[in-house]
């Protein structure tokens, strides 16, 4: 499920905590709610539409291919840093699986 309004994406950049690395920053609150929520926002900074679209899909792709889940009540957003464009998928992929394990949104795993 992902996050949509504005008020959530206030909430969690206002009052979250953070963790970042070469490739990712994910900041995260803990919600009542029992579904963990995740969006990814890329800013044009990452360049044009084509590009942004891309490295989105990349993120969404690495998120899914996960080995454990996300930990449930949690609200998370996931910022690509600027390297991200041109790196391999499997250093996305393992950035994205850091930064989650770091954080201590991932559990479950296999």
């Amino acid at each position: 499920m992902s996050l949509k309004r504005k008020s959530d994406f206030r909430r969690i950049f206002d009052a979250s905590n953070s963790t970042a690395n070469r490739l990712v920053v994910v900041r995260w609150v803990r919600d009542e709610c029992g579904v963990p929520q995740v969006a990814i926002v890329v800013s044009k900074r990452n360049g044009g539409a084509v590009v942004r679209n891309r490295i989105r899909r990349r993120l969404r792709e690495a998120l899914r291919q996960q080995p454990g889940s996300l930990v449930s009540g949690t609200k998370a957003v996931l910022l690509p840093r600027g390297g991200v464009g041109l790196a391999p998928f499997n250093d996305i992929r393992s950035a994205v699986c850091d930064a989650l394990t770091r954080s201590g949104l991932l559990v479950n795993l296999k």
